[in-house]
């Protein structure tokens, strides 16, 4: 496994946003999706591209709300709200930004995905390998994300669920009203 420079290879595979009303489909919007990286393994010799998420990185959430789909990204804080034809309507926005990562993130990430590798039945074949790619595998975003997702409750309210990594101290969210 040989990992190229992080800021070489994101990539954002598109996300379509489509209304599935009324016996159609209708593409709304492209988003920018969530953010992976390439990166070239080998196996047996052979070279091949491989994608790998990164952990805690930029992803787009949608919520359908009131009338209006709350769209973001979470890049800053910013959502905007489309009607059922994909036209922005309004925006909400505020100066808040990306927080840095804190520190151990990482490590927990790579904790929590050994312990997922190792539930099988069998044994490793090179545990000492088996680590190594592991360590080189794992990509953690830089900062966390504003926000991490929408949620809508029974009393028409929206939620932003703010953005959340292992080591902070906790989590918040903010309501908004139509």
């Amino acid at each position: 496994l040989k990992p190229a420079p992080l800021t070489d290879t994101i990539a954002r595979p598109p996300m379509a946003l489509v209304n599935l009303g009324a016996g159609r489909c209708d593409t709304l919007r492209f988003l920018r999706g969530r953010e992976i990286r390439v990166i070239e393994a080998r196996q047996r010799g052979r070279a091949f591209l491989q994608t790998r998420p990164i952990f805690f990185g930029r992803t787009a959430t949608t919520a359908v709300w009131d009338s209006l789909i709350a769209v973001g990204t979470a890049d800053a804080y910013q959502i905007e709200l489309l009607d059922e034809h994909g036209m922005l309507r309004m925006s909400i926005r505020s100066d808040v930004g990306r927080m840095e990562m804190p520190a151990g993130a990482r490590d927990s990430v790579i904790a929590r995905r050994r312990a997922q590798a190792g539930g099988g039945g069998e044994r490793a074949i090179d545990p000492i390998e088996q680590e190594r790619l592991l360590r080189e595998a794992t990509f953690v975003a830089d900062s966390v994300a504003v926000y991490n997702r929408f949620l809508v409750s029974n009393h028409g309210l929206l939620w932003v669920i703010e953005g959340w990594a292992p080591g902070m101290p906790e989590r918040s969210a903010t309501a908004f009203r139509s």
